[in-house]
């Protein structure tokens, strides 16, 4: 080979390595959206209060109920069950308070309002979150990721620097966004969208 034909060779060699492992990180990706390797489990019917910190990942396990206080502390919280806890707190630690993940055919429900501070809640396919108030993104760098279902008894608010990604179905009454970061291609089915500059 000649060396301008072993050069394109080496291009083209380059661009499909870079090409295969884009296609395996996102097929890797996927996965994991689904996939918690838990440390903590919640028994089948549990009332148990839990504080989730660094390095724990709680696990709703498909077939239970969890209805104890939860406290999120830098740690994740996998739901594969139905969660109605009695309350849930957030506690930053080392900027965030971690991770909520609704895994398919999993449900989290509230009895009040669910302000949402420094913590990323992700909401995958067929799985529902039910919000018996309002659905507040409070804290800069709060983050919403829906591609389920989300019923918000009243309404939407989001403050400046929060994220809410919907490629799903969001029911609410009002939404109120000031200057939050709205995207995604879902359903957004309300009686009445206020927008505040």
């Amino acid at each position: 080979m000649t060396c301008s034909k072993l050069s394109r060779y080496n291009q083209h060699f380059q661009a499909f390595v870079k090409l295969m492992f884009v296609f395996f990180l996102l097929m890797n990706a996927s996965s994991i959206a689904q996939t918690c390797i838990c440390n903590i489990h919640t028994t089948p019917i549990d009332t148990n209060n839990y504080t989730v910190g660094p390095n724990q990942i709680l696990c709703i396990d498909s077939g239970s109920v969890y209805s104890g206080k939860l406290s999120l502390a830098g740690g994740v919280v996998c739901i594969k069950g139905t969660a109605n806890p009695s309350s849930v707190e957030f506690i930053p630690t080392g900027g965030s308070a971690g991770v909520i993940r609704i895994n398919s055919n999993g449900s989290l429900s509230t009895k009040t309002d669910f302000s949402i501070g420094t913590i990323s809640l992700i909401i995958s396919p067929k799985s529902v979150l039910n919000i018996a108030g309002d659905l507040k993104l409070i804290v800069n760098g709060s983050s919403v990721n829906n591609q389920g279902i989300i019923n918000v008894r009243n309404n939407l608010k989001l403050n400046p620097g929060c994220t809410l990604t919907n490629n799903g179905n969001i029911t609410y009454q009002t939404m109120q966004n000031n200057n939050g970061i709205v995207n995604g291609s879902g359903n957004f089915i309300s009686s009445t969208q206020i927008n505040q500059q």
